[in-house]
């Protein structure tokens, strides 16, 4: 029998090669990037925030809806995921139902240095927030109620959500 000493190291390159591709599939990415754009009634939203709702014990995530309705998650874990839309901390105070602290905008200077809710910048102009409100069913707002649902899936997605009365 005759022995040739590429004979091991082609099998060990082959092995190896082999590890790699593995690692690359078995250790694939298990976060996902999602944008999209949200939209009541075939309009944009022009603000407030997109919650995307996790029931396996992890944490939830929030990002805000830029004026021309998109919103984008960079790491969003894989799995399945509630998506809630809200828009009251957007809400004029002096709207039915908006005022105090009830989802309302807050004041500009909130006590002690606390955030306001999602949405809102503290020492921002109220005004144009408050212009950017915009009324939607509160389903939407609630993990329970919430009818929608989105598959993350590793990568990058383009997730549009369509909300209607």
């Amino acid at each position: 029998m005759c022995s040739s000493p590429w004979r091991g190291s082609a099998r060990w390159a082959g092995l190896a090669v082999m590890l790699v591709l593995l690692g690359a599939v078995g250790c694939g990415a298990k976060t996902a990037k999602v944008t999209g754009t949200v939209t009541f009634n075939g309009q944009p939203l022009k603000g407030g925030n997109v919650t995307f709702a996790r029931s396996d014990g992890k944490p939830s995530l929030t990002q805000p809806i830029q004026e021309d309705g998109s919103y984008s998650f960079d790491k969003v874990d894989v799995g399945t995921v509630k998506v809630c839309v809200e828009t009251a901390s957007l809400k004029p105070s002096g709207a039915p139902g908006g005022g105090g602290r009830g989802g309302a905008v807050p004041p500009a200077n909130a006590p002690g240095g606390a955030a306001g809710p999602g949405g809102y910048t503290p020492g921002g102009n109220v005004g144009s927030m408050a212009a950017r409100y915009m009324a939607i069913p509160p389903q939407y707002a609630d993990t329970e109620t919430t009818p929608l649902t989105l598959e993350v899936k590793p990568g990058s997605q383009n997730y549009n959500i369509t909300l209607t009365k």
